[in-house]
């Protein structure tokens, strides 16, 4: 929620510096919902996209990420273990 009511669209290119292959990750959601719908208007899009320690993915956030093309993890992973598997890719 924050990223949709603190970032103008014209930020969003910030978040991935020089290059599109990018991973975000997403904590402290509920549902994915909201981070995917940011994603789905925003002019760039990740290469992938985790949601950290949720029970269940909202079926709005499914069909976006099938939308884009983009795929959808969710894991209970500390978030440091995540993100030294995604640097190995």
């Amino acid at each position: 929620m924050r990223v949709i009511l603190e970032m103008s669209p014209s930020e969003y290119p910030k978040l991935f510096g020089s290059t599109t292959e990018r991973a975000f990750i997403f904590e402290h959601v509920s549902t994915g919902r909201s981070p995917m719908v940011v994603i789905r208007v925003a002019p760039i899009k990740p290469k992938l996209v985790v949601i950290h320690n949720i029970s269940s993915v909202d079926r709005l956030a499914v069909k976006i990420a099938q939308i884009e093309k983009i795929p959808l993890l969710t894991t209970k992973l500390p978030v440091d273990e995540i993100y030294t598997r995604l640097s190995k890719i």
